[in-house]
């Protein structure tokens, strides 16, 4: 279940869908590299839960984000709930509750 916050971050950013679905993956994507370099780790979570969920109702277009750089470098060389893990330990909430259907 989103929160209400998550909810109007994802709103937010599919304003922006008639720039296309490219155009709000990669903002979404910059957000979250950017708070997280500032410290903002539960503002990253909850934008990187919005990510999930605009991937999990787009599947052609999610297989488009797995492949780019940008979102691989997000985890790196570890699985997305290594991520989930890593959110955590720096005071960021558990995505994956979130991101369930």
């Amino acid at each position: 279940m989103l929160s209400l916050k998550q909810q109007r971050l994802l709103a937010s950013y599919l304003l922006n869908l008639q720039r296309g679905e490219r155009f709000v993956f990669e903002t979404m994507i910059a957000d979250i590299h950017r708070l997280a370099d500032l410290g903002a780790y539960e503002l990253a979570t909850d934008v990187f839960v919005a990510l999930c969920i605009f991937m999990r109702d787009r599947p052609r277009f999610s297989a488009y984000g797995r492949r780019n750089r940008a979102f691989r470098s997000l985890y790196g060389k570890r699985s997305m709930r290594a991520l989930d893990s890593h959110l955590i330990a720096n005071g960021a909430r558990r995505t994956a509750d979130s991101i369930r259907p």
